[in-house]
């Protein structure tokens, strides 16, 4: 990347992006600009969303605009579908590898075998959750403690939320960010989302009432 933009200055820093980093120690002469691109907000929690764009803002700067992007809910067939059409077995790989790493760590000895793949909708979360469905009676151990599972009994292995739009706008407006601009997929539920602090806001960010997505896309 660098050779290929040799105009751009990057510097590699290691860091929990959930925590503010401390970025003195590089040059800052321009205005700063956050990105966080992929499915990762999605998969915090709304206590974890807001702790991220408080750091953030620790990080870059109370004048730092960030640029970030949400799945928003569509319908919940629609997500579930697109969970469910695993016929590489790739969502099942991935919940069987944070499995075997839950073991690694805890000394825990679930087995992935012992349980079923599915995805199901939490209306109240507005999320996916990948969950594993226990196939039988069985005692699991995880850190120390012993567990009994029923037949049919779930754990959650992963959640992905799917906000509504109004949502996601609260959600940010709770960490002081409002929304300049959102751009959208023409079919998927991925928005980037263009995020400035209250006070460089035109309109009165905490208001959603009447907040009309085609007015703040650019498709």
């Amino acid at each position: 990347m660098a050779l290929r933009h040799p105009e751009v200055h990057f510097v590699p820093i290691i860091g929990n992006f959930l925590q503010s980093i401390d970025l003195r120690h590089i040059k800052r002469d321009f205005h700063r600009l956050g990105i966080l691109l992929g499915a990762t907000l999605g998969n915090l929690s709304t206590k974890e969303v807001i702790e991220f764009l408080n750091g953030a803002q620790r990080t870059l700067g109370s004048e730092a605009a960030l640029i970030v992007s949400m799945d928003i809910l569509k319908s919940p067939e629609f997500h579930l579908r697109a969970y469910m059409n695993d016929t590489t077995g790739i969502r099942r790989a991935f919940c069987d590898n944070l499995i075997r790493r839950i073991n690694r760590v805890t000394g825990a000895n679930i087995q992935p075998e012992n349980f079923s793949y599915a995805p199901i909708w939490n209306p109240t979360n507005y999320a996916v959750e990948m969950s594993y469905i226990s196939r039988f009676r069985q005692q699991i151990e995880v850190a120390g403690g012993r567990y009994q599972i029923e037949p049919a009994e779930r754990i959650i292995i992963k959640r992905s939320h799917k906000y509504p739009l109004r949502h996601a706008v609260e959600l940010f407006a709770k960490a002081h960010y409002g929304v300049e601009k959102i751009w959208t997929t023409p079919h998927g539920p991925c928005q980037l989302f263009y995020l400035k602090p209250f006070r460089q806001i035109a309109r009165d960010p905490g208001n959603v009432d009447g907040f009309n997505q085609d007015e703040c896309c650019s498709k």
